[in-house]
């Protein structure tokens, strides 16, 4: 949600482009939420929205989503994020098993790797790519 501090702020220092917003963005109504609850399928198409009627705020959006993602990897190295979440894997076996929830069969060990995740970014950063390349990101 990085990329709302960059909209709240844009609409304080540029009112008018509120303006031309109004009435075009989809409005959420209560349901089986209140109304002040969005689903993503009210996020999407809201972003897209601002982001196609107001173009320099999707510039500012983008540039918040890139430092997010690089205080992301900065602050959360693939290793020591990969080690906590063996840590956390290990620790619910050992909470299962003092409770009595699970039998004495093998631990099962923690399913992903390093270079497993690595691909897993890769890939996706790959897709991410391409679609930005052929202009499918808007």
């Amino acid at each position: 949600f990085a990329s709302f501090v960059a909209i709240i702020t844009w609409f304080v220092e540029y009112p008018d482009d509120w303006e031309r917003l109004r009435g075009n963005l989809p409005i959420n109504k209560p349901g089986k939420r209140p109304g002040y609850v969005p689903l993503a399928t009210h996020f999407n198409p809201t972003m897209s929205t601002i982001g196609s009627m107001v173009p320099l705020l999707a510039v500012a959006m983008g540039e918040m989503d890139r430092l997010k993602h690089t205080k992301q990897q900065v602050t959360h190295p693939l290793r020591e994020y990969v080690a906590e979440c063996k840590a956390e894997w290990e620790s619910y076996i050992r909470a299962f098993k003092g409770r009595g929830m699970v039998d004495d069969r093998p631990e099962p060990p923690y399913p992903y790797t390093e270079s497993m995740v690595q691909d897993f970014i890769d890939r996706s950063a790959a897709q991410w790519m391409s679609r930005a390349m052929q202009g499918g990101l808007a």
